[in-house]
């Protein structure tokens, strides 16, 4: 924004301030508004330095800051009053910009006007109502599709708002542009009539949208087990509970975590589940609006080849170091979508905020669907890329028409991390006589450990020998832990020194088994000293 353009609304607000002082007071249950030599000079400062709050404090660009009352710039405008919660909202290039509108007189409407035509070339205005009297209206703001046609992908209301009403006219309620909207920063001034024209030269708050240039994605390879992944989708159905709390509580309790490993098992169906944490800044814009935080259906979109021929985004795994003379084995999950493969299902999608996703690959899935024959799959030991390309030409502001757009994803932004394929597997501790050996104790305790995904679940199996002088069968669930061990404790107390055993997993994505022996004492697993000795 120009510095005239910052000077001449500065002076607005300076007004505006003068004029609450001059008043008095606003209305019951608001701060008074107080004009200050550090609130707002003009000419003298940048844009967010001007929305000086009440404190003394100032807001920096790409930075929000929550309110808990009206700022200084917020006045009496009759009986009802209206802010935003937060001052300033910095959003990338493309990206989706979140307003909440505070109105003290509960089932008011609202006019808020987002930029402004004659300074910086583009304006929206979005009239806001609040239907369920709660006081609030939260409303989307789409820096992607603003200035096209399509109404509702540019606002649209959110989280406990659905219930309001808002109300932008597709072609009237903003500014028609030809190309993306640009980074700068743009007014947002807010007031009760429904008059946008008049809201802009009487704003009852003036906050900010800073829109930022866009970074290059960013990506992390996580892992889980299909558990969680079911958790996942379950809670993406649930009302009460989003995909993105189900996100959250399993890297909480370490059933999502990094990984530089995936685990698998040939020719079944219980491999790890690859994650991409996935940070495509503006890729929110291209989704558009989503019902919760479940965007599957709108990231399986963009991954696909769209009305005009583009495919706006890219994830293909490929094989980092092929052997010589042999092309890399790879898959194209849009392509595989696309060509309808069976993997429909293989994809989940989560959005956690910030235009970071958390996308939940069913390995087991993919390869049955994208490995038909023509392909060699992917093998144990194998080195394999994830790389997810931005390639939406509005949002990069490529021309599709020209050469360089059409050579291929490495002319467009990408992240590429890599992960090693390795086959499921796994055993126990054992002593130096290749024994498994646990004490005769209420909770006598068999250790080991896998590869697998943290979080992944199944059973351990003791089962004494013929030879025993006492005879048990037992079985536990035991669940990996993050650094790849599991322990099940077994009560064998009716043993007998020396009686032997055998060990084994059951509905375990890998085979293992071994020979044990009960010794006295409080030893558990292959831990002490002497063990080699036990016969």
């Amino acid at each position: 924004m120009r510095d005239s353009t910052l000077r001449s609304r500065a002076v607005v607000v300076t007004a505006l301030l003068v004029c609450s002082v001059v008043v008095g007071p606003a209305a019951t249950g608001t701060a008074t508004a107080t004009a200050t030599a550090s609130a707002v000079t003009p000419g003298t400062a940048p844009l967010a330095q001007k929305l000086s709050q009440a404190d003394g404090s100032t807001l920096s660009a790409g930075h929000t800051h929550a309110l808990d009352g009206p700022t200084p710039l917020a006045q009496s405008d009759g009986d009802s009053e209206v802010n935003l919660s937060e001052s300033a909202t910095t959003v990338p290039r493309g990206g989706v910009a979140t307003f909440t509108v505070r109105l003290n007189d509960s089932g008011g409407s609202a006019t808020v006007v987002v930029g402004n035509e004659s300074e910086t070339g583009y304006q929206a205005n979005v009239s806001v109502t609040d239907a369920d009297a709660d006081g609030v209206v939260t409303f989307a703001f789409n820096t992607y599709a603003a200035g096209t046609a399509a109404g509702d992908d540019v606002v649209w209301l959110v989280g406990d708002s659905r219930s309001d009403r808002l109300a932008f006219d597709d072609t009237e309620s903003q500014t028609e542009l030809d190309s993306l909207l640009d980074a700068g920063d743009y007014l947002v001034s807010v007031g009760t009539t429904d008059d946008p024209a008049a809201v802009l030269d009487s704003p009852a708050f003036v906050g900010a949208l800073f829109v930022t240039e866009r970074e290059d994605p960013s990506q992390s390879l996580w892992r889980t087990t299909r558990d969680t992944l079911s958790d996942v989708r379950e809670a993406g159905d649930n009302e009460t509970r989003s995909a993105a709390t189900a996100v959250g509580t399993a890297v909480v309790n370490e059933r999502l975590t990094r990984t530089e490993t995936l685990a698998f098992t040939p020719g079944d169906s219980n491999s790890d589940v690859l994650v991409v944490r996935l940070t495509v800044p503006g890729l929110s814009g291209v989704l558009g609006p989503a019902a919760d935080a479940d965007v599957t259906d709108e990231f399986a979109a963009a991954l696909t080849t769209n009305a005009t021929g583009e495919t706006p985004l890219r994830i293909a795994l490929a094989e980092a170091t092929p052997g010589q003379n042999r092309d890399p084995v790879s898959v194209d999950i849009g392509e595989a979508l696309s060509a309808g493969s069976g993997i429909e299902d293989a994809l989940t999608v989560v959005s956690v905020g910030g235009d970071t996703y958390y996308v939940f690959v069913d390995y087991d899935a993919v390869a049955a669907g994208a490995f038909d024959g023509a392909n060699t799959s992917f093998e144990d030991g194998d080195e394999i890329a994830v790389n997810s390309s931005l390639q939406d030409a509005r949002l990069l502001d490529v021309d599709t028409n020209e050469t360089a757009a059409a050579e291929g994803s490495s002319e467009y932004p990408t992240a590429s991390t890599e992960f090693t394929l390795e086959a499921a597997e796994g055993g126990f501790d054992l002593t130096e006589d290749d024994l498994v050996a646990t004490a005769v104790s209420e909770n006598a305790t068999v250790t080991g450990t896998t590869n697998v995904a943290p979080g992944t679940t199944f059973s351990v199996v003791v089962r004494s020998s013929e030879e025993a002088q006492s005879s048990f069968f037992e079985s536990r669930t035991v669940v990996v832990a993050s650094d790849g061990t599991f322990a099940a404790s077994f009560d064998l107390s009716a043993g007998s020194p020396g009686d032997a055993f055998e060990v084994r997993v059951s509905r375990a994505p890998f085979s293992a088994a071994a020979d044990g022996v009960l010794i006295e004492g409080n030893a558990t697993g292959a831990a002490g000293a002497g063990l080699s000795s036990v016969p």
